[in-house]
């Protein structure tokens, strides 16, 4: 049996994702269902990899995304 997602269904956007606290916020947030955007400034390395991990835990690929701010 599996566990219900909470966030099924919603949208979220987290400014400031490309590591650390935005990341991590991110991939919880992909578990539990939700469609999650992010911004970043810089790190276009960083914001790949956290594109990775929204995939990775469960993100379709048009229900991850990154902007460049």
């Amino acid at each position: 049996m599996t566990r219900a997602r909470l966030l099924q269904g919603k949208r979220c956007l987290v400014t400031g994702a490309s590591r650390g606290l935005g990341r991590a916020l991110c991939r919880e947030l992909a578990r539990e269902g939700a469609r999650v955007a992010f911004t970043f400034t810089r790190d276009d390395e960083g914001a790949r990899a956290t594109l990775d991990d929204l995939r990775a835990a469960g993100c379709a690929e048009g229900d991850a995304r990154a902007y460049k701010s």
